[in-house]
């Protein structure tokens, strides 16, 4: 099914009948998008543990990628999030497939085109062909999370929220909505209540700010240094990342920018380039611009004011990377600015390294006498 608005009690339970209808095994694969993201890794781990009490079935949760943002990692390890790599998946034993945030064929996980999954929960448009042949699916594109979504089959098959699991869930919501001030409906907003009571405060602390590197420092102030505002739009270019999340991370920052209605980040990465795309713009749908910047290139998805895709670059240009980086540039602005003329400028003005009152190196300033503290 693909709904937009509220979901009652008895829609749920109805879902949750069809749900375990599609479960023909006692071994279920969840399967999340390449690099999950909170809302990903929340919904899985919801799921698993309703699978295990409910449907009295063993699930595993299995990714593509790597779990790079701090963040992201803090929270598997904080609420013992049990995540296994997706070349350990093996589907002679797990002969039921479910996949979490994502969809067959979306191009960003890792189950083969020719698999068709038994369950499909996601939030994301498109609705992809492959997924209206699975024998349960539920996508709700206005829902802003898909933990939203399991929250309501766990609160339907009356299973306890534990500490974890609603630390989890909560986390999913709050990052996917931007804490309810993006793409959520009434259903979020009521989930985010329900499970604002059974947190652990201080494990969500410890979360939100974790720890990171040197080399995290160094990609924003890249991030930074490269940002340049055209129009009402910002766009910044990393490259070579570690990691696809520090490119949504850019835009998340960027996003908080006053005179920009629009965010992009764009990161190189190997053999692909991210995008990640944040809008205030009410009235135009980040999933649909992202959608015409990417085009054949790559895949792509999203919602009204949050979207990410890939691009892969030719294999026939020797220079492929720095050719599909300038080409994409200019297909942002086309597809967001909409007109032939306007000015671009860095976001910071280039100013000297060195000079009266800076510190760099050694150097070190003596206190005067009455200056503050």
């Amino acid at each position: 099914m693909t709904h937009g608005g509220k979901m009652s009690a008895a829609d749920n339970n109805i879902l949750l009948e069809l749900l375990g209808a599609a479960i023909k095994s006692k071994h279920v694969a969840i399967i999340v998008h390449n690099n999950p993201d909170p809302d990903s890794i929340a919904s899985a781990f919801g799921l698993s543990l309703l699978i295990k009490r409910k449907f009295k079935a063993e699930a595993k949760i299995f990714y593509g990628g790597i779990i790079g943002r701090a963040e992201n990692r803090a929270m598997v390890r904080e609420l013992c999030i049990p995540m296994n790599s997706f070349d350990k998946l093996d589907m002679r034993i797990f002969r039921t497939i479910a996949m979490v945030d994502t969809q067959p064929s979306a191009g960003n996980n890792q189950l083969p085109s020719k698999i068709i999954p038994d369950i499909v929960i996601d939030h994301h448009l498109p609705v992809r062909k492959q997924t209206h042949k699975a024998a349960f699916k539920d996508v709700r594109d206005t829902t802003g999370a898909t933990s939203t979504i399991v929250l309501g089959y766990l609160r339907a098959a009356d299973i306890k929220i534990n500490t974890n699991l609603a630390t989890a869930l909560f986390y999913g919501i709050k990052t996917d909505t931007y804490d309810l001030g993006r793409d959520f409906i009434k259903d979020d907003t009521e989930a985010y209540k329900f499970l604002l009571e059974k947190i652990s405060r201080a494990k969500l602390g410890r979360i939100e700010r974790p720890l990171h590197d040197r080399e995290y420092f160094a990609k924003l102030h890249e991030a930074l240094e490269n940002a340049v505002v055209a129009d009402d739009v910002v766009t910044t270019v990393i490259r070579n990342l570690e990691s696809p999340d520090i490119a949504a991370e850019v835009a998340d920052w960027l996003y908080t920018l006053k005179s920009a209605k629009w965010a992009v980040a764009i990161g190189a990465m190997r053999d692909r380039i991210h995008i990640s795309i944040r809008t205030r713009e009410k009235k135009r749908n980040a999933a649909s611009v992202i959608r015409k910047i990417v085009g054949a290139r790559g895949v792509a998805g999203g919602h009204g004011q949050i979207a990410g895709g890939i691009v892969f670059p030719s294999k026939h240009d020797n220079d492929s990377i720095e050719t599909e980086i300038a080409k994409t540039i200019d297909r942002i602005r086309a597809a967001i600015i909409r007109k032939e003329a306007f000015a671009a400028h860095p976001l910071i003005e280039k100013r000297a390294k060195s000079g009266a009152g800076s510190l760099s190196g050694n150097e070190t300033t003596a206190k005067k006498k009455g200056d503050p503290a």
